[in-house]
């Protein structure tokens, strides 16, 4: 069976209206499902609904026993849904300009964090400590995970962002959404990291994802392209066109492929080996150059 029969039919079976999934929303209108999210240890799943004008929910199942553990309720629709590296608490975006830290124990609000506008992204760094949001607001805010309080707003173009995601080792943060495309932030001042030039179109930048050296950043493109960009270099290695317009995107370094959701309702999958060459190899790329060159030659 081929790769893409494997991927088929695996979507298929995520999408069977199981007994636990139809549990949780027979008493209520169906509603868009937003996010999803794994815990640390692979044994929870959360779930986020609604739009801006639905009712919000966060659903937390146990996934072995397909145990619906509990259902948190907001008045506005939740877009984005985040644990934390220890696996005991969530963070939520909310369209009612708030976000919130839920304990993974019951489903309880611990901390509230308000906001001038609706809130579209959250994301811890990787130590846990801090909590990055993006507001429709046009800031990328920092927020220390003790207290509570903001200690890092950045300043930029006031305009909507959507994700936003710290680098594997906590150095950098990626937010996406605004008129510039997707933007790099430094984590620990909030200052814009010039890593990335100017975007060179006007197409909207909706996903970005680091691999999990940091070394490089994935950018969908509603222009139907994915732009690898060499971060150590701030350079443009390679781009993937020909897809419709990127909605998500996916890594994985084991498996060395790339998955991207467009707006045909496919996955496109692709094969992406990041690795520097070997020398055998740069070897075997300067012979190709220099018959390459040679054939050229009259």
């Amino acid at each position: 069976m081929s790769g893409r029969t494997h991927l088929l039919v695996f979507a298929a079976i995520l999408a069977m209206p199981a007994p636990w999934a139809r549990a949780a929303s027979e008493k209520q209108e169906p509603q868009d499902v937003r996010a999803v999210a794994f815990s640390p240890d692979g044994a929870l799943l959360a779930a986020a609904t609604g739009q801006p004008n639905q009712k919000g929910t966060v659903s937390l199942w146990h996934l072995s026993s397909r145990k619906l553990l509990w259902v948190h309720r907001e008045t506005d629709g939740i877009p984005c849904v985040v644990f934390a590296p220890d696996g005991k608490t969530l963070a939520i975006a909310c369209y009612n300009k708030t976000a919130k830290l839920l304990d993974a124990a019951d489903g309880k609000a611990r901390k509230t964090f308000g906001h001038p506008a609706e809130v579209r992204g959250v994301a811890f760094s990787p130590d846990g400590l801090s909590l990055a949001t993006t507001c429709w607001d046009g800031a990328v805010r920092f927020w220390n995970m003790r207290t509570g309080v903001e200690t890092v707003q950045t300043e930029g173009p006031k305009r909507r962002l959507m994700d936003v995601q710290f680098s594997p080792d906590g150095k950098l943060l990626v937010s996406t959404g605004s008129d510039e495309g997707a933007m790099l932030w430094d984590a620990a001042s909030g200052k814009r990291a010039e890593k990335l030039p100017k975007r060179e179109h006007d197409f909207y930048q909706r996903a970005a994802l680091f691999t999990p050296d940091s070394r490089w950043l994935l950018i969908g493109v509603y222009d139907g392209t994915v732009r690898i960009w060499d971060l150590e270099h701030g350079a443009l290695r390679a781009r993937f066109n020909n897809l419709a317009g990127v909605e998500a995107l996916a890594f994985s370094e084991p498996a060395r492929r790339m998955a991207a959701l467009t707006f045909s309702k496919e996955i496109a999958l692709f094969e992406l080996d990041l690795r520097p060459p070997t020398a055998a190899q740069r070897q075997h790329i300067r012979e190709l150059l220099a018959r390459l060159e040679g054939e050229d030659s009259y």
